[in-house]
């Protein structure tokens, strides 16, 4: 999903809706048919997530490889499963060549994948 509009549109509330930093709000915003505002935070950013236009301004680390890890770091998970879920990932995207590169050095397209 993208979200589009003209400056003042609303694109930055709705973003700062979704990811439970604006409770008080009037209307309903669904996921999967359920108002987000009765999702535990943990199980909706399971389903949904979100990239900054800027996206350098999201990274933790230097190797891409640690950034993903430590996006795992929120869930209750051992240490090799998160690292089977980082190896998956990098595979599924055929990012191999990209694992110890730094996310600051990707193309904006790299970044966003």
């Amino acid at each position: 999903m993208a979200i589009l509009g003209p400056n003042g549109a609303g694109k930055s509330t709705l973003s700062h809706v979704m990811l439970h930093l604006y409770r008080n709000y009037e209307g309903s915003i669904r996921l999967d048919g359920k108002p987000i505002k009765s999702y535990k935070k943990k199980d909706f950013f399971h389903k949904a997530g979100l990239v900054f236009q800027n996206t350098e301004w999201q990274f933790v680390s230097y190797v891409v490889e640690e950034e993903l890890y430590y996006s795992l770091k929120k869930f209750k998970m051992s240490k090799e499963e998160k690292v089977a879920k980082v190896d998956n990932f990098i595979k599924q995207f055929n990012s191999e060549n990209q694992r110890k590169a730094n996310p600051y050095l990707l193309s904006q397209g790299q970044k966003e994948d």
